[in-house]
């Protein structure tokens, strides 16, 4: 059934439910950099239900004192755990006290629009639209002449603004944001006039997005469309920005500062004089920064900014007309965001990946869910001319590609055809043997333990993968820089137990992550470590995803650790066939079914041991049939295997 606006309103207001209103970390370690705090937390200890992760960009932090300190929150680095603050009040709080952060409540903002009857009336068009899955024509393409070293169908990506809505699929290593620029600076140059808007979902995929415009354009030597391309908002990477200040908004500081300090001491709605007081203020500072933002448009041919600027700032860019809206990372932005900015251009690209992670939603309603745990690549066909598949990467080695591609894309993906002929590419996928992975770029370490909960880690922990792992990376790391290493698990509690013992070994420059932290990231070698891999949180569509991007990251070595538990989760059973197929593989932890074959309870004492034969590794469920048959699970695909007790005495007694 389609989705009501009220169903839409509602769906938004039990998201708002869940969402919290302030977050406390503690502090681990704090240091200045310039006019710049920089604050370690104990991201296992806050009170935030998620990661510590960019969506607190923005937010206003507070602390108590005498007086109380306020600040604005300038970035995250969740690599290292760190907030970082400006315009603060006073200094942050010592080491082992506390600061609040207040995330922008930009749901407030999408909920006022949708709670528009106009705005709600044009979103609900949208919305049916995509959900009819019938876009139509408008007739202007641009043409791809100017940047002939385009892929096949980078070069047809070209064809999508010519439907009122279409889809580029763009799967990891596939070239989407390069595709994107290129396809954007050529749009400009042969439709004069022409005004596009960006919106993506994080300040990073934002940055990235206008400077492969930007550098498209330099390409060409179009410095005067370069001087019109903008970036709206305050929370832009500086670094992205280096010899590209004229894509960096003029911003009053002054008035941020007074915003920060605002906001971070926003008292009780119950305060009713207060409160007023508080508002107001508010109101009248984003005006004068809402001026701003209305004379960036004016001259600008390129704007962009996040998505949840985009509903703070609804009413400034709806007063000007864009040919094309470019929604990238679209897969992460929750369908009633996507049709509630739809109408502010005259077509809509949405870009991304419907096969990496999907928008969060909090919330457990089932119309919240719909409405902001969905996103538009829901209505994307790719038997469709109006969706582009990108199907050559230049990423991961071929083995690697052949994984990714069988488990999330239909084995459409695919190594480049110049990456294929490049010698250097191959040469830099091309590995030296190592004593324990060898030197194929996929490698399967089995794992003897399941992983357990751990109160002091406060989640499911797995200590022999997490040495296995810190092993491995401490003997790599002697060899290469360290800084080509990612270690990534679903679990926060695993992540710390990973830098824990890192840094107990002096081993530094590695980073460990959560696997939402690493989706648009690259690195030559991926340790994964599901850890409790049949887990609820790992048995959803969404866990789907969270694998692809997990395995997806690497360049030239995979390296998985799976167990028996894991290997119940259907997804991490085909990963396994698929590693061990070809793959250097370590034999799991078990014994040799000859050493239990000799025993004088055989095979009794088989049951609930993960056994090695010479074609099956797995473990001993039980025993059926008068002892004629092992009943074993197989590692490499889930199943279960019936191996003849007889057969085996025969052979190995």
């Amino acid at each position: 059934m389609p989705l009501t606006v009220s169903e839409i309103r509602h769906g938004i207001e039990r998201e708002l439910e869940r969402v919290e209103k302030a977050v406390k970390y503690k502090i681990l370690g704090r240091r200045r950099q310039g006019s710049i705090w920089r604050l370690e937390v104990d991201v296992a200890k806050g009170t935030r239900a998620t990661t510590l992760d960019e969506a607190l960009e923005g937010s206003a932090a507070w602390w108590p004192g005498q007086p109380p300190g306020s600040a604005d929150v300038l970035s995250v680095d969740a690599m290292s755990s760190e907030i970082n603050l400006r315009y603060c009040s006073a200094d942050p709080p010592e080491v082992g006290e506390q600061v609040w952060v207040y995330p922008k409540r930009f749901l407030e903002a999408l909920q006022k629009l949708w709670s528009n009857p106009e705005l709600a009336s044009q979103g609900r068009e949208w919305l049916g639209r995509l959900e009819s899955g019938n876009p139509a024509q408008i007739c202007f393409s641009p043409t791809p002449e100017k940047f002939p070293w385009l892929r096949k169908a980078q070069r047809e990506a070209y064809d999508l603004p010519a439907w009122d809505y279409s889809f580029l699929w763009g799967p990891p290593g596939t070239g989407k944001t390069t595709t994107l620029g290129t396809l954007v600076v050529s749009y400009l140059l042969q439709k004069a006039g022409s005004r596009i808007l960006i919106i993506s979902t994080t300040n990073v995929a934002t940055d990235q997005a206008l400077v492969a415009c930007d550098k498209a354009a330099e390409t060409l030597g179009e410095m005067a469309l370069r001087r019109r391309m903008k970036r709206l908002g305050n929370h832009y990477v500086a670094s992205y920005y280096e010899n590209r200040t004229h894509l960096t908004p003029a911003m009053d500081e002054r008035l941020l500062a007074k915003l920060s300090h605002l906001e971070a001491n926003r008292p009780e709605p119950g305060d009713v004089e207060a409160y007023s007081n508080w508002k107001n203020a508010v109101e009248g500072l984003r005006k004068e920064l809402k001026r701003s933002v209305a004379d960036t448009l004016s001259g600008a041919r390129v704007a962009a900014l996040t998505a949840s600027l985009a509903c703070f700032y609804y009413a400034e860019l709806a007063e000007h007309s864009f040919d094309l809206l470019v929604m990238d990372e679209c897969s992460q932005i929750g369908r009633v965001c996507a049709a509630m900015l739809a109408p502010l251009a005259q077509a809509v690209l949405f870009a991304g990946d419907p096969q990496q992670l999907a928008p969060i939603c909090q919330s457990t309603n089932p119309v919240a869910i719909r409405c902001l745990g969905t996103s538009a690549f829901l209505h994307a066909d790719r038997t469709h001319k109006h969706t582009c598949f990108l199907d050559e990467q230049s990423r991961m080695a071929e083995s690697i590609c052949k994984v990714v591609s069988q488990l999330f894309y239909e084995g459409s993906l695919r190594v480049a055809d110049k990456e294929k002929a490049d010698r250097k590419w191959i040469a830099e996928r091309t590995l030296a043997r190592h004593a324990q992975l060898g030197n194929t770029n996929l490698y399967l370490h089995g794992t003897a333990n399941e992983g357990s909960w751990s109160q002091k880690y406060r989640g499911p922990i797995r200590f022999e993968s997490a040495e296995f792992i810190v092993n491995r990376c401490e003997e790599l790391s002697a060899d290469s820089m360290p800084g080509n290493i990612v270690v990534l698990t679903p679990f926060r509690a695993q992540r710390a137990l990973i830098k824990t013992l890192l840094r107990r070994r002096c081993v530094r420059g590695i980073d460990v992550l959560t696997v939402h932290r690493a989706q648009g990231s690259e690195r030559h070698t991926v340790f994964f470590d599901p850890v409790q891999g049949d887990s609820p949180f790992l048995s959803t569509p969404d866990a789907h995803c969270l694998v692809n991007v997990a395995i997806s990251r690497a360049k030239a070595r995979l390296v998985v650790c799976l167990s028996d538990g894991d290997r119940r989760n259907p997804l991490l059973a085909r990963l396994g066939a698929f590693l061990s197929n070809g793959a250097g593989t370590r034999p799991p932890e078990g014994r040799p079914i000859e050493n239990l074959v000799r025993l004088d309870d055989f095979p009794d004492c088989a049951v609930g041991v993960t056994i090695r034969t010479r074609s099956v590794v797995g473990k001993v469920l039980r025993i059926e049939g008068d002892d004629e048959y092992l009943i074993v699970l197989d590692q490499a695909d889930g199943s279960e295997k019936r191996l003849s007790i007889p057969a085996i005495i025969k052979t190995y007694g």
